[in-house]
């Protein structure tokens, strides 16, 4: 299976794809603090004006928990994929090394600097 992710890895489209979807999350994050810190900046209109209805703090609540969410689910997106691909890239470099390794003749030596990578 590793085989095959790596190479799809290869195609020019798949390496798009993966870009492609990064950016959005990335965009997501971004879009997800700016909106709250948007929110953040209507504080100041609650806390001063004492004649607010319930019913606006409610919303203003609410509001705000949306926006941390948003923010939560779309930092852990982004964790997340940049540790697929921190993942893949090391079981892509795990299968290059063992593919040098199989395709070597029996009685060659193993140079003393890949011995020190594994």
């Amino acid at each position: 299976m590793v085989k095959q992710l790596r190479d799809i890895s290869k195609i020019k489209e798949a390496q798009f794809a993966f870009w492609a979807a990064l950016a959005i999350i990335g965009l997501l994050f971004v879009e997800s603090i700016v909106s709250l810190y948007g929110i953040y900046g209507e504080t100041g209109r609650f806390l001063h004006d004492h004649h607010t209805p319930d019913r606006d703090l409610y919303f203003y609540q609410v509001k705000v928990l949306i926006a941390e969410k948003h923010l939560v689910s779309s930092g852990f997106a982004l964790m997340m994929a940049i540790v697929d691909f921190m993942r893949l890239r090391e079981k892509n470099n795990y299968i290059k090394l063992l593919e040098k390794y199989e395709n070597k003749p029996e009685g060659e030596e193993v140079p003393a600097a890949e011995k020190k990578e594994n």
